[in-house]
């Protein structure tokens, strides 16, 4: 069992695509792990945005006393097998909370499936 942690910022253009272009939402291993809406607008930069969890972006540096082995070990931890993407479905009452007002994602990966908790961002 594996929490991954989705920040509110990270999260929100993400959420905006599947809102706006409408589709799925994507949890992706690969370089990192990250979600992403199926059918992404592309930001400023020509890109998709994707929102990384936190600990999981290969942009960030790895954390103090850790090298790049330690960093895919922990991505093992998660998603044993190499890469891998996951269809999340989201109730319709989690996607309105989780967009109507700032809010972080937890995911809970178990054996059985995913988990999903939301807390609010204090302003």
């Amino acid at each position: 069992m594996s929490k991954l942690h989705f920040s509110a910022a990270a999260l929100a253009p993400v959420l905006a695509d599947i809102q706006k272009n409408v589709g799925e939402l994507w949890l992706v291993r690969d370089e990192g792990i990250y979600l992403m809406a199926q059918n992404a607008s592309l930001n400023a930069s020509g890109k998709r945005d994707l929102a990384y969890a936190q600990g999981f972006d290969p942009h960030e540096p790895v954390e103090e006393g850790e090298d790049e082995d330690d960093w895919f070990l922990k991505m093992e931890d998660v998603f044993a097998g190499g890469d891998a993407s996951y269809v999340l479905e989201f109730s319709p009452q989690l996607m309105d909370f989780l967009t109507k007002k700032p809010a972080d994602l937890c995911i809970l990966v178990e054996d059985e499936g995913f988990k999903f908790t939301a807390m609010r961002v204090k302003s």
